[in-house]
């Protein structure tokens, strides 16, 4: 599958709006914010993503016929009104200034409903996506090669290589990762700052024990005449 952005990398066009025509017609505000992402129609399968409502896309969702989007369920829900399908509801994306206001609204038809891609952290929400195919773009071309297999990672990579080669000369894999790296790279920073905090604690909980033993043998140093005069009238190491 190929697609403009990964959900672990971040989209290059960042978070936009999302207007329902419908919102749009009677002058409301968006009620949505969701990243668009152009995908091939093998990147869903490639990635494990379900789909929960409608279909996916097909060869003939090219630049010359109907715009269409999938959505995920985070943001049909945002969407919906009264329990009603959002299949068939036809979306855009906001103008991002007040001066692309007159500019023409590219509006999606949704044909489908995905699940969402669940976050690494999971103290962060699921991210709103909107998926466009990719050949509906004014420029077909993708960052990102998504390809799953089994087996032997370094043989998966080495047919994946051979295919790109051999669907375009001109084509080249630059870097291979795994989700499970890029999942790494991402809690990197977490991880980082946990064991600068582990080592700050150690580092005080040594500086305490020497504060301590300090404290202790001075204090019996303080006392060693006294223990000297108990010891020889009888006393035993434990009294």
């Amino acid at each position: 599958g190929l697609a403009t952005s990964l959900p672990l990398e971040g989209s290059p066009f960042g978070d936009r709006a999302v207007i329902d025509r419908r919102d749009y017609e009677a002058g409301e505000s968006p009620r949505a914010h969701a990243t668009p992402v152009a995908v091939s129609g093998g990147y869903f399968k490639a990635m494990g993503i379900r789909l929960l409502e409608g279909r996916a896309f097909g060869d003939g969702d090219l630049s010359d016929g109907r715009h269409v989007a999938i959505v995920s369920q985070a943001l049909a829900s945002r969407l919906m009104r009264d329990g009603e399908s959002i299949i068939g509801q036809s979306i855009a994306f906001a103008p991002d200034t007040a001066s692309d206001s007159g500019a023409t609204i590219d509006w999606l038809e949704v044909v489908g409903v995905v699940n969402e891609v669940k976050p690494v952290i999971a103290t962060t929400a699921s991210e709103p996506f909107v998926y466009t195919p990719l050949a509906q773009q004014w420029r077909p071309a993708a960052a990102n090669l998504v390809v799953r297999g089994r087996g032997d990672e370094t043989a998966i990579v080495s047919s994946a290589k051979r295919a790109v080669a051999g669907a375009d000369t001109f084509g080249e894999v630059r870097a291979v990762r795994s989700l499970a790296q890029m999942a790494t790279d991402l809690l990197y920073p977490r991880r980082l700052a946990g064991g600068i905090l582990a080592a700050a604690g150690l580092c005080g909980l040594g500086l305490a024990c020497i504060g301590l033993y300090g404290v202790v043998a001075f204090a019996a140093a303080e006392r060693l005449r006294e223990l000297g005069i108990r010891a020889t009238l009888g006393a035993t190491r434990w009294h």
